[in-house]
């Protein structure tokens, strides 16, 4: 009986694992440097793989604003059709759907200056964003329940 108890209590860490794989992942953008014309956005944001779930964190003094535009306003630094404009230095972003989101600074200066950010957010067909890591974990898991009510 000591056996399938110190058994489950190893499937339960085990859960508790899958559980933390799971979840989501919240970037803040550009790292320490925030939401700034400092930092180097575009390779900050080649370096990472964006999943429906996922959040971004802007942070961002009182001489920027976050606004997200669609293709066009990216290409133009244009925030006249923005879909979203914040101005207070601390944004969070859900991404909800797959696709293309395009955020920049709506001072046009500063977005001629590289204050702009392209991510591309995957949605795998038919699974939740982090599938790859689940199910391998899950198998196991189903595994040492198994082994514990046949110890």
């Amino acid at each position: 009986m000591a056996q399938a108890g110190v058994a489950l209590a190893l499937c339960a860490l085990l859960l508790h694992g899958v559980a933390w794989e799971a979840r989501a992942a919240s970037y803040t953008v550009g790292n320490s440097a925030g939401w700034d014309i400092s930092a180097d956005l575009q390779s900050w944001a080649a370096a990472k793989i964006f999943n429906v779930g996922d959040v971004l964190v802007f942070t961002y003094s009182k001489t920027h604003t976050l606004d997200e535009v669609d293709a066009a306003g990216f290409k133009s630094c244009s925030a006249a059709n923005a879909l979203l404009s914040s101005s207070d230095g601390n944004t969070t972003v859900p991404l909800t759907a797959g696709g293309d989101r395009y955020f920049i600074c709506g001072h046009q200066m500063h977005c001629l200056g590289g204050m702009k950010l392209h991510v591309h957010v995957t949605s795998p067909a038919g699974s939740t964003p982090r599938v790859g890591v689940v199910w391998p974990a899950l198998t196991a898991l189903w595994l040492c329940l198994a082994a514990a009510l046949l110890a």
